[in-house]
């Protein structure tokens, strides 16, 4: 999991292989919760052994372009966003000796509880890893608290400074999985200034907080 952090804004990456115990090829279907404010910006599948991103269509189209793939021996995945913003996706074939992967991208607003910007990943929703590394990169942030229910604790997490001033959290486990969701509290000074992002697509994104006082 990387996560990059800027003020009020969240982006975050899910990087998952799957993998069964048995021999036989299984389908995986994976749901991920998430938050309110949160949209989809990134999908992308394995291939053999190729990372091949996803491309938005409406929902027929879609089941009408898996069955037409799924008859040529073609073996893509179908993703879909719920009305209570839930992505969810079904893999198929994995086995143990096919395992799969899946990278998901999302950018999220995030949300003030007590004068700071929370953070949070529900872990404890994506079942048992047998690695797991997060890789967190804050800006412009004043303080970073770990509230006392977070999945990791802030004495598990190596947390340093880089030459441009970004603070920088990772952890690193095996067989690693947790009933509680991952959470932070960033206090941040918010100011009104230019944001620009360079999608994959090459496609540039402008924001600019205003305040409309």
């Amino acid at each position: 999991m990387v996560s990059k952090i800027n003020g009020d804004l969240a982006e975050t990456t899910l990087d998952i292989q799957f993998k069964t115990l048995g021999d036989r090829e299984t389908e995986v279907a994976f749901k991920l919760p998430l938050p309110a404010f949160a949209s989809i910006t990134g999908y992308s599948l394995d291939i053999k052994g190729k990372m091949i991103p996803a491309v938005v269509v409406p929902k027929e189209t879609a089941r009408d372009a898996l069955e037409s793939l799924e008859s040529r021996g073609v073996d893509p995945a179908l993703a879909e966003l719920t009305q209570n913003n839930q992505f969810q996706t079904e893999i198929y074939p994995v086995s143990k000796n096919n395992p799969r992967r899946i990278q998901i991208r999302y950018q999220e607003l995030l949300q003030k509880v007590n004068d700071e910007y929370r953070y949070r990943v529900p872990l404890d929703l994506l079942g048992q890893f047998k690695h797991f590394s997060l890789d967190i990169e804050v800006d412009a942030a004043t303080s970073i608290q770990y509230p006392q229910d977070s999945a990791i604790s802030q004495k598990l997490i190596r947390q340093y400074k880089t030459n441009k001033g970004r603070q920088v959290l990772r952890f690193n486990a095996d067989n690693f999985s947790t009933q509680t969701e991952f959470a932070l509290n960033v206090a941040a000074d918010v100011k009104p200034r230019l944001q620009v992002q360079l999608a994959k697509d090459e496609q540039v994104f402008f924001r600019l907080p205003l305040d409309a006082r």
